[in-house]
């Protein structure tokens, strides 16, 4: 019964996903790749495989939130094997386990494994678009590790890079007072990282002055004008990192 009911789910779930993939500069190997019985044989022996777990309540009376955003968004996934799935779900990137959740169009949740996704761009509901991408950081011991891209070309990238600290709960009777917290809660930990070139990424304080840095003084001007008229100076948050980034990327 357990082996029937594995072989059901499986054959709804990759129907549902086969439904939405699209290859691009991908030959049809490639697409079959991407097939079912692969997927169940490497599922039921334990392998390495797209493994879709059932969503679970893992979470529930922890303060906090694991995920990025708390709604189901709108998005792209794109597979390692260059397979681009759209339309017909919605996600939400889980970064305490590094794992991407599914909804699909049935309205069922699942939860996908990173090792077989290459990146995940999110629609918020602003409409911002938000790129995660696998990044080799020198801290990070997870080579599937994603972080967020605020900013790439051919020779620069900033990325975000989000950790969520698991605490646990520390309330204490002081006998007058009592401190501390009573119930598990989840802390954010932001890093930012920058890399030039072929150079490995560097932890950076996110400031006007660091990225104007990357920039020949031949531009200083023109750059220190781009930002009086956009109102960014010292400490600078991550869409106005972007907005810098991509007009020092545009100079010539």
């Amino acid at each position: 019964m357990k082996k029937y009911l594995l072989l059901l789910l499986s054959t709804f779930l990759f129907s549902e996903l086969d439904a939405q993939l699209v290859v691009h500069d991908a030959d049809n190997a490639t697409m079959n790749s991407f097939s079912k019985s692969d997927e169940l044989r490497n599922a039921q022996n334990n392998s390495a495989s797209r493994q879709v777990t059932g969503f679970d309540n893992r979470y529930e009376g922890i303060q906090g939130s694991p995920f990025l955003f708390t709604e189901w968004l709108e998005g792209t996934l794109v597979l390692n094997d260059s397979a681009v799935v759209r339309d017909k779900m919605k996600y939400k990137f889980e970064i305490v386990n590094n794992t991407v959740w599914l909804k699909l169009g049935t309205g069922e949740e699942r939860i996908l494994y990173s090792r077989e996704l290459l990146s995940l761009e999110l629609k918020g509901i602003d409409g911002t678009k938000y790129l995660i991408k696998k990044v080799k950081l020198p801290d990070a011991k997870d080579k599937n590790h994603f972080s967020i891209v605020l900013f790439e070309n051919d020779n620069i990238a900033l990325v975000k890079d989000v950790k969520k600290i698991f605490r646990k709960a520390n309330l204490e009777d002081k006998g007058i007072v009592t401190v501390g917290k009573a119930y598990d809660w989840f802390e954010d930990e932001v890093k930012y990282y920058l890399k030039k070139g072929n150079s490995i990424f560097e932890e950076i304080n996110l400031k006007k002055s660091k990225l104007m840095s990357l920039a020949p003084k031949s531009h200083e001007k023109l750059i220190e004008q781009f930002c009086k008229e956009n109102n960014i100076s010292g400490k600078i948050n991550d869409a106005e990192a972007a907005k810098l980034m991509k007009y020092i990327g545009s100079l010539k």
